[in-house]
């Protein structure tokens, strides 16, 4: 893939299979490429294509013949030859085994290779109509999804054009040895005209214009209003919470964590998916109601709460993000993504171009987007530049030292380094600093004899600690250099070098920056300086813990502060950092605070985050009880009473209205198992009020104590635990 990307041997319009795009950008490629025709005066046809049994259907020689017209060096050339030869299968049925069956043709199924050879195989069909800017016509692929767009003043022209690119595919198929699937062939015109409607012929099929047509999972319509998608939000909500609700019920089933990493990755991923298209400033007004059901009722589950539970406790002790807001994180994090690409990549200056103008009409997905100025303010700085491919897959890694042992280990290794050093070798300890209000700094200093340099970062809330470290790295290597100088002017040899580091992110990039991540530039430049000097020098990564008594670590990090806090240190500039403005983004599309009416109706006062890791380790039904008592929505008699379920409030055995408060703090049938949690909570020093035990609905340590308590009185009789099971 490194060599096919480098080199543009996969066409452009793939955007399936290729590290560093995602279906997403495909669907926003045709949105946008469709309405700028729309401005112009055009109108477009097109024509989506689905390859039947692709994987089945490659030829080896017809394959090679491919990567040889792409000038694949020899040896992949070979490799792949020889990867496709004496292949063998068999089918197997219960006890059924046939015959081993030799396989002439076909991509092996799941192998990741499978997935670029394919890539390349069929870029035939896309190459010299992927250029969006320059023709009327366009080509997008999604491994064996291809969708054909053709611009023309006329109906009529544009269905000649797309005639004639559908012959060219037909041709393609036969002479790849590759068929079309018939029934998912479908040809659109964009907007549809029924006084102007034509057949298209492809193949030997005559196509009538379709009305809608679903591609890469989002159902097109002639006018791109998506409405039709739109309509399959809410069954889609309702099956998904109907599938999880199987395994997670309010008193049985996966745990209060477990269910929310559901919701998040299960049922948000599927509501949410194609989002950018049809969730914008002029449709959230009638999606955001289906939406904010959605999310009730998500909430709920995750809590196991009633349906009377007020909203707003809901959305408080629920940690689920509203999904309109996660929406909007998620479209304004795609933007920035593309923001940071190559300026090359032709999806960069479209996203930019739509970001930031306006037009007057057929407006895009992106110049619809929610909060718009938001991102475009963000994207706006001096970003930095980061590669899928920032180097050659099979370059030489750096070894790092005490990466993979305890801190206590790390340390000692440490000391007894220092302690060994010969004269000829040289020690640096590095550190990066933020101090809040103040800046970031970086310093690096040779041990024993003190040398130091040092730099202060400059625009610092648009870079992260993570980057002060590796300019502390970068300043080692400056460091490194000048003592190859000195001591080649002396003519005096240098040992071995030892670059300490207290940040393990940091040294995992510098010594392996073949992953794509914020900071690239600078740890790649770093890794490939550190690759040249240990052809003069052995070069030494290893992990120091900090703060843990280590003069050099010590002295590095209170240089790394002096030059943190003083401006007038020699200055480091860095790009603007990919992950600092995603923080910014998520601090941005946080939801709104409560005010303080809303906050007297929550009655609890405990962090969230806090108490839902205290209830992490006990099951959902009593996380669910406890989440009602504390929302005061719970099926003791006051509630039943007032919800129309009970005659009357009171309790059985003291004739008081039966609240949350009475059965936890009054109630004379519990008397005894709240003299137990009253010594339990003692005994492990957690604070209470005797007289109000309602305080421990508030106190995430005294949860484990409150189960036992709810669980020994039996006043809830339909709880389900696992515990209670028999095997």
């Amino acid at each position: 893939m490194h060599w096919a990307h480098k080199t543009g041997a996969i066409s452009e319009g793939h955007f399936g299979g290729r590290k560093g795009r995602n279906i997403e950008e495909a669907m926003i490629l045709l949105d946008s490429w469709i309405k700028e025709k729309w401005r112009e005066g055009k109108v477009v046809a097109g024509l989506f294509l689905d390859v039947k049994s692709a994987y089945p259907a490659v030829h080896r020689e017809t394959l090679i013949k491919v990567l040889t017209q792409k000038r694949a060096p020899n040896y992949i050339t070979a490799i792949i030859s020889s990867f496709l030869q004496a292949r063998h299968t068999e089918l197997r049925i219960d006890d059924f085994v046939s015959q081993m069956k030799s396989l002439e043709r076909g991509l092996p199924q799941g192998s990741p290779l499978s997935v670029t050879l394919y890539l390349l195989y069929n870029s035939g069909l896309l190459d010299d109509n992927t250029d969006p800017d320059k023709t009327d016509s366009l080509s997008i692929g999604y491994i064996d999804d291809v969708t054909h767009l053709v611009a023309a003043n006329t109906t009529l022209e544009a269905t000649r054009k797309l005639e004639n690119l559908g012959s060219r595919t037909v041709e393609w198929g036969r002479r790849m040895g590759s068929e079309f699937d018939k029934r998912k062939t479908k040809f659109m015109m964009f907007p549809s005209s029924d006084r102007e409607q034509q057949k298209l012929r492809f193949g030997e099929e005559d196509l009538d214009p379709s009305v809608s047509t679903r591609w890469l999972g989002i159902t097109l319509d002639p006018k791109l209003t998506y409405a039709k998608h739109i309509d399959t939000i809410r069954p889609k909500a309702d099956t998904t919470m109907a599938q999880i609700d199987r395994i997670s019920k309010r008193y049985f089933g996966i745990g209060l964590t477990d269910t929310r990493i559901l919701v998040k990755t299960v049922l948000y991923t599927r509501v949410l998916f194609g989002s950018i298209l049809w969730l914008n400033t002029s449709t959230q007004n009638k999606i955001k109601p289906i939406l904010e059901k959605t999310f009730n009722r998500a909430a709920r589950m995750v809590m196991g709460s009633l349906r009377s539970t007020p909203l707003i406790f809901l959305k408080r002790d629920s940690e689920l993000r509203p999904i309109i807001s996660t929406h909007i994180t998620r479209t304004h994090n795609m933007a920035l993504r593309l923001a940071t690409k190559e300026d090359t990549y032709f999806m960069k200056t479209r996203i930019l171009k739509e970001i930031q103008e306006t037009v007057s009409s057929h407006p895009s997905s992106i110049h619809q987007l929610i909060r718009r100025e938001k991102i475009a303010a963000n994207i706006s700085t001096n970003l930095e530049i980061i590669t899928p491919f920032p180097t050659k897959p099979w370059r030489r890694i750096l070894a790092i030292e005490n990466i993979d042992t305890t801190k206590e280990k790390a340390t000692n290794k440490v000391k007894q380094l220092v302690q060994d050093r010969k004269p000829q070798d040289v020690h640096i300890f590095t550190d990066g600093s933020d101090i809040p209000n103040k800046g970031k700094g970086a310093a690096a200093i040779i041990m024993p004899t003190g040398t130091t340099v040092s730099r202060h970062i400059t625009k610092t809330t648009l870079s992260t600690n993570f980057e002060s470290e590796l300019v502390g790295i970068k300043l080692a290597i400056e460091l490194i250099r000048r003592e190859l100088y000195s001591r080649r002017e002396k003519q005096e040899t240098i040992g071995e070098t030892h670059i300490f580091c207290d940040n393990q992110g940091a040294l995992r990039k510098v010594a392996n920056p073949t992953i794509p991540s914020t900071g690239q530039q600078l740890y790649l430049q770093i890794s490939n300086e550190l690759l040249s000097l240990s052809q003069l020098t052995t070069i030494n990564l290893t992990w120091c813990p900090g703060h843990n008594g280590i003069e050099g670590n010590e002295r590095a990090d209170t240089e790394a502060r002096k030059a943190a806090s003083n401006p007038l240190t020699r200055r480091q500039t860095l790009p603007t950092s990919r992950a600092k403005i995603k923080q910014r983004i998520i601090e941005e599309n946080k939801p709104e605070r409560f005010t303080p009416e809303e906050y007297k109706r929550l009655r609890v006062k405990c962090c969230p985050k806090k108490f839902n890791k205290a209830l992490h380790k006990q099951e959902k039904a009593i996380t669910s009880v406890i989440h009602q008592l504390r929302s005061e929505h719970v099926t003791l008699n006051a509630y039943l009473h007032r919800i129309g379920a009970r005659g009357d409030p009171l309790c059985e055995i003291c004739k008081q209205t039966e609240t949350v408060r009475h059965f936890l703090s009054h109630c004379r049938r519990y008397k005894a198992q709240r003299k137990k949690m009253k010594t339990d909570l003692r005994l492990n020093k957690i604070k209470f009020k005797p007289e109000d035990m309602r305080g421990t609905l508030d106190n995430p340590g005294a949860i484990a104590h409150l189960s036992k308590f709810i669980l020994d009185s039996g006043r809830f009789t339909h709880l389900q635990l696992y515990r209670d099971r028999k095997p």
